[in-house]
């Protein structure tokens, strides 16, 4: 995930709280943004940004269905992506 103004274009100073939600037959399993001096847990659904960017691992299910993945955070539009799992 990476956080772009209007023309698309990403912010690398960008450090903003992301929550993330996941709806569908799986779960998240790990977030990271590679920041190597970052304390915040792997394994919470929420992180902050790092140079604009962000990652969620998520996990499917052994059932086949969509999987959305929703982020959302204070003073920004939420943002959502939809993944066929089979």
């Amino acid at each position: 995930m990476s956080l772009l103004d209007k023309q698309g274009v990403r912010n690398p100073k960008a450090e903003v709280g992301l929550q993330f939600a996941l709806t569908g037959p799986g779960t998240i399993v790990g977030v990271g943004n590679a920041n190597p001096i970052s304390t915040e847990s792997y394994q919470r659904p929420e992180r902050k940004t790092w140079q604009g960017r962000c990652l969620v691992i998520i996990k499917s299910s052994p059932q086949a269905g969509p999987l959305t993945l929703r982020a959302t955070a204070q003073g920004l539009p939420p943002a959502e992506v939809t993944i066929a799992s089979k």
